[in-house]
């Protein structure tokens, strides 16, 4: 048994905490969800106009301003169904991973590691003092979990759980090249000025290299075997490079099995099979849909009504001739609007001239949400 346990934790949900508090407070008289978000934003808004006439050195030695203020901004750039979800849902209970330790142990489970791999490849902090009491006072892997959550004021885990018999088996099985070398990795790098970065972080200057690797292969995954083809000479070098891309970067997806880049072509490829009834279900529902569009790996595909009937269309045996011809009299037919990447409506004369970029558009993000398979 393996199960993926996704959790809010201490500490970093401390400071997080107060502002839930806050946005509880002004929703506990309302009603319907809609009036509680309405309520909710409004004082986050009051809050932050309160903190930035505070922002001092004297009032942060009393409270984290900087902190509230991020979190607040970061908190109003979400859609709704994420604030509802994460700040004003009744139960929202985080925990110190210690504590999360203990009701596994007590359920006869263990932690194995997180999903992400980045405790079993934890770099050292950097600075020499604290990696010393670090690896001398924490011998236990759990107390050493808890000290790096600490330290980096982590808020937010993604741990998987097996059988406490099953940990066991396994509990000394060191990890080398050839455990490594097992995995598949995708990672999505974009490339500002000289510095390669994702969506949270700019990538050490040393492994840039290996960024653009990725950045040219993605939306395939690469693995060890694939890298070491490039620099065969150096393979510690590589491999350290690997590893730290895992660690380094929170973007990174590792796989158990390889994915390749697929691109629509007839005769080739198709829409996966096994997508057909959950797209209809979506295109069938339009806006009232009661979940969220994903792909296997939970990654949300932002689509529209017409999109929906695209991909219906990629189904081995459309040209991307035909798609954009068929499309453009679905949204005849139906009254649907094309929206451009201002968010403002296409007049039809334009929604015909642009139907094939449109078209193409849409087969990309396709492409490199793992929609397709090959025939």
């Amino acid at each position: 048994m393996l199960r993926l346990k996704i959790y809010n934790v201490y500490p970093g949900w401390k400071v997080k905490d107060i502002v839930r508090d806050i946005m509880l407070l002004a929703t506990k008289d309302k009603e319907s969800m809609q009036d509680k978000l309405k309520a909710a934003k409004e004082a986050l808004l009051i809050y932050k106009e309160y903190l930035l006439s505070k922002d001092n050195i004297t009032y942060e030695n009393k409270m984290p301003t900087r902190m509230l203020l991020f979190w607040i901004d970061e908190i109003l750039s979400k859609d709704d169904f994420y604030i509802a979800h994460e700040f004003l849902e009744d139960t929202n209970n985080p925990f110190y991973f210690k504590d999360f330790n203990t009701m596994l142990t007590r359920n006869e489970l263990a932690y194995l590691c997180e999903y992400t791999l980045d405790d079993i490849f934890v770099p050292d902090i950097g600075i020499a003092t604290v990696d010393e009491y670090k690896n001398n006072k924490f011998k236990d892997r759990i107390d050493l979990e808890q000290f790096m959550d600490i330290v980096s004021n982590k808020v937010f885990r993604q741990s998987l759980i097996v059988h406490n018999k099953t940990y066991e088996g396994i509990a000394n099985k060191q990890i080398g090249p050839g455990d490594i070398n097992k995995i598949h990795v995708v990672a999505n790098f974009t490339k500002k000025g000289n510095k390669w970065q994702d969506s949270c972080s700019v990538m050490p200057q040393d492994i840039s290299w290996l960024c653009e690797v990725f950045y040219k292969m993605y939306p395939a995954s690469i693995n060890l075997s694939q890298i070491l083809e490039i620099l065969p000479e150096d393979k510690l070098m590589v491999y350290s490079a690997f590893v730290r891309i895992l660690t380094n970067s929170s973007d990174a997806m590792i796989l158990k099995d390889e994915q390749k880049n697929i691109e629509y072509k007839p005769g080739y490829s198709r829409l996966s099979v096994n997508l057909t009834n959950y797209v209809k279900y979506f295109l069938n529902h339009k806006n009232n849909a009661d979940v969220a569009f994903a792909n296997k790996f939970s990654v949300l595909g932002k689509f529209n009504t017409v999109d929906y009937y695209i991909l219906l269309l990629l189904d081995g045996k459309n040209s991307l001739e035909e798609v954009a011809a068929k499309a453009l009299k679905f949204i005849k037919e139906s009254n649907e609007n094309i929206l451009d990447i201002d968010g403002k409506v296409l007049k039809k004369d334009k929604v015909a001239a642009n139907i094939m970029n449109y078209v193409i558009g849409t087969v990309k993000i396709v492409s490199m949400l793992y929609l397709l398979e090959e025939i």
